[in-house]
């Protein structure tokens, strides 16, 4: 609500309380014009709160490639790519992978896990850049695809793009992976990545694979695949 508190003759306006608190208005006030019959009409401003400063500077880009004549293929857990960048100071980070691939050896049909991490072991990847996907004809030629992003500090990175499979071989018509790092974010969640996983909140099944959720600043950062001994 808002009350009548007092005059000003010289602004030839009435004093108003709003009971909005004192981030509105003149600290909790505004003026009303003496022939005016409109609450909140003759309201001058709102406090407001600013928005970060982005400190600007050059968008980065690394990127690694492969093409058919590269005659790339996997049976087992792997590394598909991998790329090395340098970060001048703390940035927002994207990396996307994408291919195009098909089953080279083995009978349809047959599905596979990818997704991107920091480390080198072909069994871990971010919770958030994990797919799921499936060849479901012996020359099918389907996209592979994965992308993240997050916050990272100032250093040199290396990112690989994992691809998980048992049971057939899959090979790689051409792919991308490619990092693209800017100084300002527009909004949503990227936090900053850590570098130590701590303890393991979670754990699901699939076939012969045990994949479990690890966390570390956030409870999405990795998961981990072990296979039992003896199998592809």
């Amino acid at each position: 609500g808002v009350t009548l508190v007092g005059w000003d003759d010289s602004k030839q306006a009435w004093r108003i309380k709003n009971s909005w608190g004192q981030g509105w208005g003149e600290s909790g006030y505004m003026w009303i014009a003496y022939n005016t019959n409109k609450i909140g009409y003759a309201a001058s401003w709102v406090k407001a709160n600013l928005a970060p400063v982005c400190e600007d500077g050059p968008s980065l880009i690394a990127n690694a490639a492969i093409s058919w004549s590269d005659n790339k293929q996997f049976a087992a857990n792997a590394n598909v790519l991998s790329v090395t960048f340098t970060l001048p100071k703390a940035m927002y980070v994207s990396i996307v992978a994408d291919g195009s691939a098909f089953i080279a050896k083995g009978a349809a049909p047959q599905s596979f896990t990818t997704g991107l991490y920091s480390g080198e072991s072909p069994n871990t990847m971010w919770t958030g850049s994990l797919r799921k996907g499936s060849l479901q004809a012996a020359n099918q030629h389907i996209q592979v695809h994965s992308a993240h992003a997050m916050k990272l500090a100032a250093g040199t990175y290396t990112c690989y793009w994992k691809i998980w499979l048992s049971g057939y071989t899959m090979g790689f018509d051409s792919a991308t992976l490619t990092v693209i790092a800017v100084p300002c974010s527009m909004g949503g969640n990227l936090q900053a990545m850590q570098s130590a996983p701590g303890d393991m909140v979670g754990a699901m099944i699939e076939g012969d694979a045990t994949i479990m959720a690890v966390e570390a600043a956030r409870p999405e950062l990795q998961v981990t695949i072990d296979r039992s001994a003896g199998s592809e």
